[in-house]
This record gives C-alpha cells, sequence and structure tokens, in this order.
C-alpha cells in the first residue's frame, strides 16, 4: 500500500512543480531499490514515472495508461490511493520495509546453508558469506544520484575546514604529499595504503604512532595483527610509544627518570602507569586473532562499518591465507585480492586501511634501499588496489653495534592517488620514542 501511496503523491505533486522540481522527484524514487516496489507492476509503474520526471515532464495517470496497458489495474489503484503528506519520508520509509524483508531473506537463507552444511564448509565461511550479504543491504539503495542533486562541494570544504579534528595530521614531511595534509575523517572514500618495509625498518612504529594520532583525536581505531605478535606486544608498544621510553630496556621499574615536558621526575613504574591510563582512555581495540583469510577479512572489515571505526592499522599481509573453496588462486593472486577487498570497503565508507608489508630481498638493490611497489613479499599485485603505497628504510638498522643511531627514516611516497610522489622524512623518534623532544610529548 506504501508504494501505492508514494507513486500517487508524486504523480499528482509532478504537475505542480518546475523542472528542477522533476528532478528532485525522479531522485527521491530512485532511492528505493527496484525489488523494494512489492511486484512488478508497481516497478515497472514507477520506472515509467521516473523515466518522464528525469526527461523533465511531468506524468499523468492518461499517460501511464497509454503506455502500459498492461498494468492498468495497478494505475487505477494508485489514482484511488491516498496520497502521503512528505515524499522523502514516505520512500524513506518504503526503503527500510524493504530492508527488512531483504535481512529477513537473508537470515532464512544463512539458516537453511546452516541446516544443510557440505562437510568441510567451516563456520568462518558461512559467517563471511552472511556478513558479506548483510554489508551490501547496509550500502543503501541504487547509489545513483544525478549531479544536480549532489550538495555543493564548496560547502563540504567549508564543513571540513570548520569542524575540529576533520584531518589527522601525521608528519609535515608526510602530510605534504597528502591532498588534504593529513588523513581526512568523512563518511566516503577513505584511503588504503601499504607500508612496505624490511624488518626492522619502522613499519610498526609508524602503524602504532598514525593510531594513536586517530585515537586521540576521538576516531575509533583498530590494530589487527596477523600472526606477528600477541596484543599485549602491541599494547606493550604502545604505551612505550606515550611514556616517550625506548623498548630496548623494559627493566629497572624503580628507576628514577629525569623530569621531561609535561612530566615531573618520577619513577619509571609511575611513567608506564600514566602512559597505559591515558591509553586506556582512547578508542583503540587490538585483534590478535591469527587466521585471516578472505572470509576473515570479510567479517572484521563488516564489523569495522557497523562500529563506526575511522582507521585500521593492519598487519602483516604476508601471514594472511585463502580459503581456496571460494576459488582457487596462487599467493602472488590472493594478496593482491585481499587488498581489493580492502579497498572496496574503504571506498564505500571512508574507512582508513594501513597494511603492512614485508619488502622482499630485492629491496637492497634499490636507489637507497627503499622498497618499490613490485617489492612487496611474494606478490607485485597488492600495488593495483592501494591508494597510498610507502616505502620506508631505516638506516640505522646498517650501523654498528652500540651506536645510538638517530638518523631519520627515509621514506618515499611511490604512489598517490590523489596527491604527490616523492621523497619524506621521518625523525626516528618513531622507532626510539625515548628520543622524541620535549615539544612533542603528551
Amino acid at each position: 500500500m506504501l508504494a501505492l501511496q508514494l507513486l500517487s503523491a508524486v504523480i499528482t505533486m509532478s504537475g505542480e512543480v518546475d523542472e528542477a522540481g522533476y528532478r528532485t522527484l525522479g531522485h527521491v524514487l530512485r532511492q528505493v531499490k527496484p525489488h523494494h516496489w512489492g511486484g512488478e507492476a508497481p516497478r515497472r509503474v514507477a520506472e515509467a514515472v521516473m523515466g518522464h520526471l528525469e526527461a523533465g515532464t511531468a506524468v499523468g495517470y492518461v499517460t501511464l495508461r497509454t503506455e502500459l496497458p498492461e498494468f492498468t489495474q495497478t494505475i487505477d489503484q494508485i489514482s484511488a490511493a491516498e496520497g502521503i503528506e512528505n515524499i522523502q519520508l514516505g520512500a524513506r520509509a518504503l526503503g527500510e520495509h524493504g530492508a527488512l524483508n531483504d535481512l529477513s531473506a537473508v537470515l532464512t537463507t544463512a539458516g537453511k546453508r546452516l541446516s544443510t552444511r557440505v562437510a568441510g564448509v567451516s563456520a568462518a565461511s558461512l559467517a563471511a558469506q552472511v556478513a558479506s550479504e548483510l554489508s551490501g543491504l547496509m550500502a543503501g539503495g541504487s547509489n545513483a544520484v544525478s549531479v544536480a542533486d549532489i550538495p555543493s562541494l564548496t560547502d563540504h570544504y567549508r564543513r571540513m575546514e570548520q569542524r575540529p579534528g576533520a584531518v589527522v595530521s601525521i608528519y609535515d614531511q608526510l602530510n605534504r604529499h597528502l591532498r588534504w595534509g593529513g588523513l581526512p575523517m568523512s563518511d566516503c572514500d577513505g584511503e588504503t595504503i601499504l607500508v612496505c618495509a624490511r624488518s626492522g625498518h619502522g613499519k610498526t612504529a609508524l602503524g602504532i604512532h598514525v593510531a594513536l594520532l586517530v585515537a586521540r583525536a576521538g576516531y575509533k581505531v583498530d590494530y589487527d595483527v596477523i600472526a606477528d605478535a600477541a596484543f599485549e606486544q602491541i599494547n606493550e608498544r604502545l604505551v612505550h610509544h606515550i611514556a616517550g621510553l625506548s623498548l630496548t630496556r623494559p627493566g629497572e621499574l624503580d628507576k628514577v627518570l629525569p623530569e621531561r615536558g609535561r612530566r615531573p621526575a618520577e619513577l619509571r613504574v609511575q611513567r608506564l602507569d600514566w602512559a597505559q591510563s591515558v591509553l586506556r582512555g582512547l578508542p583503540i581495540r587490538i585483534n590478535d586473532n591469527a587466521n585471516m583469510d578472505q572470509d576473515e577479512l570479510r567479517m572484521r572489515l563488516a564489523d569495522k562499518r557497523a562500529r563506526g571505526v575511522a582507521f585500521s592499522v593492519l598487519e602483516n599481509l604476508d601471514h594472511c591465507s585463502w580459503n581456496q573453496r571460494e576459488v582457487r588462486l596462487e599467493r602472488r593472486e590472493y594478496l593482491g585480492e585481499l587488498v581489493k577487498i580492502t579497498r572496496q570497503h574503504d571506498r564505500a565508507c571512508g574507512h582508513h586501511s594501513m597494511w603492512l608489508v614485508q619488502a622482499n630481498r630485492k629491496t637492497g638493490e634499490n636507489r637507497d634501499q627503499i622498497p618499490m611497489p613490485e617489492n612487496t613479499q611474494d606478490s607485485d599485485l597488492p600495488k593495483n588496489h592501494c591508494t597510498l603505497f610507502l616505502g620506508l628504510n631505516n638506516k640505522n638498522t646498517q650501523q654498528k653495534p652500540g651506536s645510538t643511531g638517530g638518523a631519520p627514516l627515509h621514506g618515499r611516497v611511490q604512489k598517490n592517488r590523489s596527491g604527490a610522489t616523492g621523497d619524506f622524512y621521518l625523525p626516528y623518534s618513531i622507532v626510539n620514542p625515548a628520543l622524541r623532544p620535549t615539544e612533542e610529548e603528551t
């Protein structure tokens, strides 16, 4: 009945508006998915109405009966239906009713799959299929939008400029390569970042640094550890980063630390307890489930979307696997496919992903020993689906034992979807927070 009432209201309104009004009415109807009209007849009538409106003309019942003689009965029912006062709300209600029916259908089908599960099909595989279908339902209507109905671009820029924390700054050297001067926090088109380096060259350190920056700005952050560490180790690194203490000397809890920045002279245990309390106040979650294939990835991405996560570090891509029951792929292919799945999610909901990737042995042959996009471990395909590729080289790893180091990390933006490529330098304090200058203290 609601579908008929909505069409009745639109047809009546079409005789009272101008050309811009036709486009607006057509756009409202386009937000209803075709199968949400409740049957073939009302869907065909709705398509005919939209065709007239988008062509810039009003539409009446005589015209519809002439064009669709096989649906005269439905057109008569629309004509007799009581119109609704708010067309926009009516379309939204019709879409919501249809979405609930879709949800019911997905869950019913999932129950049937579960009861008829073929031997060997895992619970994770079944759950991932449901998660993927549910994510599709969350995506909304047809998504086709007339350019005339897209909000003002300059208004969008103004809102981003005026909203506190709309862009999270990383480091000036890296910010200048990014179109917004940092990571923009909006509800659409996030970045899919690959950070490639050899072991000990700053991948995890950069991931932890950016995760803390985004969380301190008030946005939800996930740190996904895949086989490389347990959540206790990531928690340890987060705490030491905040405390400004090196991981290389974790003992001596009762050692007195000198005054530093805003922190008074205190025992090491007091500094660590303070940093732990700071970390506990931040919206960060650590997931150290070591099993990551495409099914697990899809479930995690659906969960991130539902919880409104803004930024995720995923460490490391080379530890991921692939459930060959979906489609048989070689390792080179599926590592690229995992990044592609991530990119589709980031594009849809504004989430930023930072995949950490091990560099292969050929990296040592490169200029400045910085990884190129083809140097990702076991596959050159992940580069095809990322929006930003960062290669890192930590020269301090090449120094003699006992050296204090201190040389900046040399990075290069090798691929950038919407900004400049080129070199950048990050302070060594990212790797060793004990060297961080006092002006950067929390």
